[in-house]
C-alpha cells in the first residue's frame, strides 16, 4: 500500500494522509473529508499568517473536492505569492489554475531542470519574496548529523547546564509553556518537552526543523508545534517563557528582543557566545595554523555589552551569568574528523587539507572505539525579568 501524506509548513508537525493506492492493483481511495476540513485548514492558517504560501502539489484527485478547490482559489486571489507545482494533467480544476492571467507557469523537463533554478529565483525575487543569506545555509544534513550526535552524547552537559539555570527562577516547567527561538535540531525543545512543557519551536531551516520533528518522534513525544519561519516574520500566540539560544539574529537587535518580550507572561532567556567564540573546537588555534586573513574569519554582530545596552535602552529588568560546559564532537574514525573540519570551516585547498589533518593529529583523541574532539564552551545566560 503507497501512501500519500500531506504535512503543514506552518506547523511542520501537522500531517494528514490524502489517499491510499494498493499496489497490487493500482485501485485508489481518496480521503475526501480530509481535503475537506483538515487541508481546508492549512491553507486557512497559512492566508492568514503567511506573506508567502507554499503548494506542493496540486493534483487531479482533489478536482471534484470543491471546498478545497474553493481554498486554493482564494489564496490565488489574494494578494500574497503563491508558489506551486501542478500535476502534468488534463482536469478542470488544474486548467482553471493554468488559463488565470495572474498565473505564470514554467514547465520543468528532464532537460531543464539543473538550469531553471536562478529563473525561478528572480521571479520569486520580483514579487517580494525575502530569501536568506547564502551563509544561512550552511546547516546541510551532514553537520545537522554531527550536531545531533554530539547532543546526544553521554558527555554532553549542553543544554542541561543552561535549563538548570533557568529553573532556578522558573521552578517546575511542567505544563509551562515555552516559545524556543531558533530551535534548531531540538536541543532544548526536547529536553523541555520531558520536563512536561508545551513547546513552540521556531526556526527558518527547513532541514534542522525536519531532524527536530524526527527526533522528537524518535523519542515518542507530544506537546509540540513547529513554526518554520525567521522569527521577525512569524506571530506566534502568548506564551509564558521564551528560550533563544543562539538564534541568529533573532534577538540580536531591540526589535528583534521587544518582540520576544511582549510574547512572554514570565521570563525571557538569551543565550549565546557573543564575542567569545574563536576557541569553539579550538577555531582559534587552527585560524592561526592555517595563516587565514581576517576576511575570512567570522565577525561577530554585536556583544555582550551591546546586548545589555540594549536591554537597559528598553527599560527590562535583567540578570546575567557565564556557564561552562561540554559540547564535544564524536567520529567513527579520523577521515570523518577531517571531512567535519574542513566541512565547517570550508577547507578545500591541498594546503589547507594538510595543515587540518597536522591539526587533528594533535588534539583529536581516541576514546574506546571512537574519536573525540573534546570542546569545553563558555557561554552567556541572559534572564529577563518581564513578569515585575
Amino acid at each position: 500500500m503507497k501512501a500519500f501524506v500531506i504535512r503543514s509548513l506552518y506547523d511542520y508537525t501537522e500531517k494528514h494522509t490524502i489517499a491510499n493506492i494498493d499496489e497490487q492493483n493500482n485501485q485508489k481511495k481518496i480521503f475526501v473529508e480530509t481535503f475537506d476540513t483538515k487541508l481546508v485548514s492549512i491553507l486557512d492558517n497559512s492566508l492568514k499568517k503567511r506573506n508567502f504560501i507554499v503548494l506542493d502539489e496540486l493534483g487531479f484527485m482533489e478536482n471534484d473536492i470543491e471546498p478545497f478547490t474553493s481554498k486554493v482559489y482564494e489564496l490565488l486571489d489574494s494578494d500574497k505569492p503563491v508558489f506551486g507545482v501542478l500535476k502534468d494533467y488534463n482536469c478542470n480544476f488544474l486548467n482553471n489554475i493554468r488559463s488565470r492571467d495572474d498565473v505564470i507557469i514554467i514547465k520543468i523537463t528532464e532537460e531543464n531542470r539543473n538550469i531553471i533554478l536562478d529563473r525561478i529565483i528572480d521571479i520569486l525575487k520580483s514579487f517580494g519574496v525575502p530569501f536568506k543569506e547564502e551563509n544561512s545555509f550552511r546547516w546541510d544534513e551532514k553537520r545537522i548529523k554531527w550536531y545531533n550526535k554530539a547532543l546526544e552524547h553521554t558527555t554532553c552537559s549542553y543544554p542541561d547546564a543552561f535549563i538548570q539555570e533557568i529553573k532556578k527562577y522558573t521552578g517546575s516547567l511542567n505544563n509551562k509553556s515555552i516559545l524556543d527561538i531558533g530551535a534548531g535540531t531540538g536541543a532544548f525543545t526536547i529536553p523541555l518537552i520531558k520536563e512536561g512543557a508545551y513547546i513552540t519551536s521556531i526556526d527558518s531551516s527547513f532541514n534542522m526543523m525536519d531532524s527536530l520533528v524526527h527526533r522528537v518522534n524518535q523519542h515518542s513525544l507530544k506537546n509540540i508545534n513547529c513554526i518554520i519561519g525567521p522569527f521577525h516574520r512569524v506571530n506566534p500566540d502568548k506564551h509564558d517563557i521564551a528560550i533563544s539560544a543562539f538564534s541568529g539574529g533573532s534577538t540580536k537587535t531591540p526589535e528583534g528582543i521587544k518582540k520576544m518580550y511582549n510574547l512572554v507572561n514570565e521570563y525571557c532567556f538569551i543565550i549565546s557566545s557573543f564575542e567569545n567564540q574563536e576557541n569553539n573546537f579550538k577555531r582559534n588555534i587552527l585560524y592561526e595554523m592555517l595563516n587565514r586573513s581576517p576576511s575570512r574569519r567570522r565577525i561577530h554582530k554585536n556583544t555582550l555589552e551591546d546586548t545589555l545596552k540594549m536591554l537597559d535602552d528598553l527599560g527590562y529588568k535583567y540578570d546575567y551569568i557565564e556557564i561552562e560546559y561540554e559540547l564535544s564532537q564524536y567520529f567513527q574514525d579520523f577521515h570523518e574528523a577531517l571531512d567535519f573540519f574542513t566541512n565547517r570551516y570550508h577547507i578545500e585547498e591541498n594546503r589547507e587539507i594538510q595543515v587540518t589533518k597536522e591539526f587533528l593529529n594533535k588534539f583529536l583523541v581516541k576514546s574506546h572505539d571512537m574519536y573525540v574532539f573534546e570542546n569545553i564552551k563558555k557561554s552567556w545566560l541572559i534572564t529577563i525579568k518581564t513578569k515585575f
